[in-house]
């Protein structure tokens, strides 16, 4: 369901993500551009999250919930997977001392392109939602 936890949980999952990426940043020397694209998504999502989270707070005291049919629902999850699957590879390659895990970045540059592609259009869904509410 698409309440306050269920997004508590993906900024939960951002900020690890957010950590991993800029510590994966700091020891590569020449960060590629693929890590600052998909350090911005993951940011634009935070801040979107942070008022549809304080709104749904309200929501669900007044005793409104979200379907398991709705588009939020399906947002919430696919955006917590999304993150999770990237914050589980850059976790693997930034946890792991080997020197040639800080050469290379751990993404095909497709990889990372669909991947900041799919993180934008949750941010814009998360904003979409905001909107509809007068938020």
């Amino acid at each position: 369901m698409a309440d306050p936890a269920s997004v508590i949980g993906i900024l939960g999952v951002c900020l690890q993500v957010s950590k991993e990426i800029v510590k994966y940043s700091q020891d590569f020397k020449n960060a590629p551009r693929d890590a600052a694209e998909l350090i911005t998504e993951v940011v634009a999502i935070q801040h979107v999250l942070e008022p549809l989270r304080t709104h749904l707070k309200k929501a669900s005291l007044r005793g409104n919930t979200f379907e398991r049919t709705s588009v939020l629902f399906f947002a919430v999850n696919g955006c917590r997977k999304r993150l999770e699957d990237i914050h589980q590879v850059l976790n693997g390659f930034v946890s792991n001392n080997k020197i040639w895990n800080r050469l290379v970045w751990p993404f095909e540059r497709t990889e990372t392109k669909d991947a900041v592609l799919a993180l934008h259009r949750f941010a814009q869904i998360f904003h979409f939602a905001l909107n509809l509410d007068g938020l």
